[in-house]
């Protein structure tokens, strides 16, 4: 407990931009500044989300993947509420075709829904990078596994959130289910319904997810080696002047 609390909080002026200590903290706080620009920038442009009626396929895990590695776990935790906050921000204006019928039906239920499985991707994120890369002594390996399960986490915990306030729409208002939403949503509420949880996953899940992951997957892999290469670089150079 003790060291995740020292990962979580610690503000050393000698930790910076990884695990490992080679930036300075305003160089941490510009890192954070810059991926939140480019996290709000994809959220509000095709570059995030592509929608095809009911289905989503999301890249928004690829800050939150890249927070993870160079940031400290709170930070990814930042990154991962801007992931929410755009994706409660297209529910408002019906741009998802999923969370938008949630929102007509709970709009603080939806928040939560968008909001909060992000932020704690986002703080598991980098917590588990730093146990995995503490054991990888090429750190390439690392990049893929977090890669890898920063979108499937995302998938998992949405999904499961999806399922449990689903089941608490329908608590507070049976009539729900079928009731002008899209009719693949309805499913999804029929399947909750009669407690039939492969059909609600198939429904709110399907191919895309694993499509999503393997993008994300190659995306964050390649933009985090680059990265580490340039920063040891820029370090490199620093060091002998």
């Amino acid at each position: 407990m003790k060291k995740i609390s020292e990962d979580l909080f610690s503000d050393n002026e000698n930790e910076g931009l990884n695990r490992k200590g080679e930036m300075s903290l305003s160089h941490e706080m510009i890192g954070l500044a810059i991926l939140s620009a480019v996290t709000l920038v994809m959220g509000f442009t095709p570059l995030g989300y592509v929608h095809d009626g009911l289905i989503i396929i999301t890249f928004m895990s690829v800050p939150v993947t890249v927070a993870s590695v160079f940031l400290k776990p709170r930070d990814a935790a930042i990154i991962g509420a801007l992931f929410g906050i755009t994706s409660f921000v297209q529910a408002i204006f019906g741009t998802s075709t999923l969370t938008g019928a949630l929102f007509r039906l709970n709009p603080v239920l939806t928040f939560s829904l968008c909001v909060v499985p992000r932020i704690v991707v986002g703080l598991l994120g980098g917590l588990i990078f730093r146990y995995i890369n503490d054991v990888d002594r090429t750190d390439f390996i690392s990049y893929i596994v977090i890669s890898l399960i920063v979108p499937i986490m995302n998938t998992l915990l949405f999904t499961t959130t999806l399922y449990v306030m689903t089941n608490v729409i329908i608590y507070i208002n049976p009539e729900a289910a079928g009731s002008n939403l899209p009719p693949d949503f309805s499913a999804a509420f029929v399947g909750v319904m009669n407690n039939n949880v492969l059909s609600f996953l198939i429904n709110t899940m399907g191919l895309q997810a694993i499509l999503e992951a393997v993008v994300c997957c190659i995306l964050g892999t390649v933009i985090a080696k680059v990265l580490s290469v340039i920063l040891k670089k820029v370090k490199n150079t620093s060091s002998e002047r």
